[in-house]
């Protein structure tokens, strides 16, 4: 993240706006010089006796002349921001930061005064900070917690903006103008995976199919995003097909699935019962049919949408259009049951996600 000071010097801050270094042109070399370098302990305190290189404008230079001066007094730089983004309050040796609502003391990692909104975090002390998880949340204004924001952000002329929602934090400044704010590829409420299993159709023109499958989903937003996680399913279907069968077989199916509501875009909130409906055509290989097939289907609650497309191979008896195969369209409800611990993904180990990759990687493809 780039931030404009005075137009002389930049800075440098990460998807928790600590602002972690200020750079300008050195009049004398133009070349890129860095100004202050900053590093925070998770709660704020910054790390003392390493950085010393500490420069800035000399405010006093003579009309038409630029000049960097080594900063000997931490009074003598004006620009403060610091944790955050925040101004530090230094004059009475204190080094306060000052988050609108109420100041905050990285040395204790706690507020100086109680939240003013403190019933809305009734199991909190009202000093707390963040919750007590500096790493990911943020208080801008001192009253309320956030999620740090993770978004790639490109920031162009006369206040407008291009966002890409993802789980990297990364801003750009360019000289387009994009006509306004606008966001593309938002995938944090997109889940993705497949599924597989066994089925079993009987029918003549009209019938119902059967199957159980164990499904893999991988969310690519939220807590859980990066992560498998598996269920069980089972489903029935009523069917209108072009053909009379009477089959057992396999099939796997790929889908995307869309969230409608945040507080859904968990492990469980993918399971329970849906309904949906579909159609597909097959064709008869010697003994063995070839299915293909396409569904939409709406969680319960209606906080899931999920399309799918897959195939299916069976054995048994079918007679019909389609080189002895068949096309058709089913209605169809059934149940998925979580067979993983949900777990944020921040708090599992290297291992257990590579592992978990690794299981799942050989059965998406």
């Amino acid at each position: 993240m780039v931030r404009n000071i005075y137009e002389k010097n930049k800075c440098f801050a990460e998807n928790l706006n600590n602002i972690r270094l200020s750079y300008g042109r050195d009049p004398e070399t133009n070349e890129v010089t860095i100004l202050k370098e900053s590093h925070y302990y998770p709660f704020g305190l910054q790390h003392q006796g390493y950085v010393t290189n500490h420069k800035i404008f000399d405010p006093i230079a003579p009309i038409g002349r630029v000049n960097l001066i080594p900063v000997r007094n931490y009074l003598d730089d004006s620009y403060r921001y610091t944790f955050g983004g925040k101004e530090e309050q230094p004059e009475l040796g204190l080094n306060w930061v000052d988050h609108h609502a109420r100041n905050y003391m990285p040395d204790l990692g706690r507020w100086m005064s109680p939240d003013p909104l403190s019933e809305e975090y009734s199991s909190w002390s009202p000093y707390n900070y963040v919750m007590n998880n500096p790493l990911r949340f943020i208080d801008p204004t001192g009253m309320f917690v956030e999620d740090a924001p993770d978004d790639i952000v490109i920031k162009g002329k006369n206040n407008s903006s291009l966002t890409i929602t993802t789980s990297i934090d990364l801003e750009f400044e360019t000289n387009i103008d994009f006509g306004g704010n606008h966001t593309l590829f938002d995938i944090s409420n997109i889940a993705i995976g497949y599924e597989m299993g066994a089925n079993a159709t009987g029918a003549a023109v009209v019938g119902t199919n059967y199957s159980g499958s164990v499904i893999s989903t991988l969310f690519l937003g939220g807590d859980y995003s990066g992560y498998w996680y598996d269920y069980v399913g089972g489903e029935v279907q009523g069917v209108l097909n072009s053909s009379a069968e009477g089959t057992i077989g396999a099939h796997k199916n790929w889908f995307v699935a869309f969230n409608k509501k945040e507080s859904k875009n968990t492990p469980e909130g993918f399971a329970g019962n849906y309904f949906g409906g579909g159609g597909g055509v097959g064709g008869k290989l010697g003994v063995v049919g070839v299915n293909f097939n396409t569904s939409m289907s709406v969680s319960e609650d209606q906080s899931w949408q999920v399309l799918s497309l897959g195939a299916s191979a069976t054995i048994g008896p079918q007679i019909g259009l389609f080189l002895g195969g068949a096309a058709g369209v089913e209605g169809h409800m059934g149940t998925t049951r979580l067979l993983n611990k949900p777990v944020p993904t921040k708090e599992r180990s290297m291992i257990d996600k590579t592992s978990n990759w690794l299981l799942h990687l050989k059965g998406a493809l």
